[in-house]
């Protein structure tokens, strides 16, 4: 009896120790869960952050296509300006001034027959549309040296040019040089008048 006694009386005294010990893992179990809680508010607010920041991400990416579509259009649109522009020109040219060029060249003598040439291959430059390539070229040379590379590309001599526009045999070989150091084939086994003809 008095076994059971002392039983009694040491479950009775570890009775505290054993709510203590269930209260602190409750106490425990309650803070994990609060963290886990809080962990899982996080992942659902970052969740819901990307979200947002890829709808607006999408509205962006639509934005961004409708744009350069309209820029494209409007590019095309310019293209085709250009295509017509050049198209009246050459019209205008072929119907009102080349009839002109013509009459005269029925009636001029040699010299002015070949100047007459040039204006003619000059006025078909004109109406032609310029390729990149020709506009960056003639962008690195002096108006001078544009007109000397259509004379040289037309094939007539620095003697020639000099004679057609006033300036000595020298100075248009030396727009020469220069030309073919912009060009570069300055140096270079290269003939000027077929290399301007291929640009």
């Amino acid at each position: 009896m008095k076994r059971l006694e002392n039983k009694d009386a040491a479950t009775a005294a570890d009775e505290p120790a054993r709510k203590r010990l269930t209260l602190d893992q409750e106490a425990e179990a309650a803070e994990m869960s609060g963290r886990l809680n809080e962990e899982i508010q996080q992942r659902r607010d970052a969740e819901s952050d990307l979200a947002l920041a890829n709808q607006i991400l999408e509205a962006k990416h639509a934005e961004l296509t409708q744009r350069n579509v309209t820029l494209q259009q409007v590019l095309n649109r310019i293209e085709e300006e250009k295509s017509l522009l050049a198209f009246r020109i050459r019209s205008n040219i072929d119907r009102l001034v080349k009839p002109i060029v013509q009459a005269l060249q029925d009636k001029a003598n040699p010299v002015e027959k070949r100047q007459l040439r040039f204006l003619s291959s000059s006025l078909e430059q004109v109406a032609a549309p310029l390729s990149e390539k020709l506009h960056s070229v003639y962008a690195q040379l002096t108006p001078r040296e544009v007109v000397v590379s259509n004379m040289v590309r037309d094939g007539l001599t620095s003697k020639q040019i000099g004679n057609f526009i006033g300036l000595s045999e020298a100075t248009v070989r030396k727009h020469r040089r220069n030309i073919r150091k912009k060009l570069g084939i300055a140096g270079k086994p290269v003939n000027l008048s077929s290399y301007l003809k291929t640009i």
